[in-house]
């Protein structure tokens, strides 16, 4: 997943004609250049020409769901404050 730096009008969403048009997104599909969307789905939904669910759609290289990832990443994040609590209540 990307950065992505070229925002829209807030709450607009630019159709794949417009992003193919200016370049942003080749003939297969994929983004040349680091775009700003308001939400995953929006940008999902830009690629692909149609509406579609970003938390689903958009995965890693090891086939991970956006979904997935940022829960793998809260329980991680939730594991480091546990254990940081546990080391500070000890003391």
């Amino acid at each position: 997943m990307r950065g992505w730096a070229k925002r829209p009008k807030l709450g607009k969403i630019p159709p794949r004609s417009t992003i193919k048009k200016d370049g942003s997104i080749n003939d297969d599909g994929k983004l040349t250049r680091d775009c700003l969307f308001n939400s995953p789905s929006g940008a999902a939904g830009a690629v692909l020409g149609r509406t579609t669910n970003g938390n689903t759609e958009w995965k890693t290289s090891e086939g991970k769901t956006l979904r997935d990832w940022q829960q793998a990443q809260t329980m991680f994040a939730n594991d480091a404050i546990l254990t940081l609590e546990l080391n500070v209540s000890q003391h």
